[in-house]
């Protein structure tokens, strides 16, 4: 499935209040897990910052 970054902003201002808007939305792939089976939010922080502005 293809997704279009301009086209999930425009979906999400529809829905959420302006502060709750990604201000980066990043695709990738596939998700990392921790053990527990959880999306791992540590691996995503680092996958923002290293892509920078």
């Amino acid at each position: 499935m293809s997704v279009d970054v301009d086209t999930l902003a425009d979906h999400c201002r529809t829905l959420v209040a302006g502060y709750k808007i990604p201000r980066k939305i990043v695709v990738v792939p596939e998700v990392q897990r921790s053990p527990s089976g959880k999306a791992d939010y540590r691996w995503a922080r680092k996958l923002v910052v290293s892509e920078g502005p």
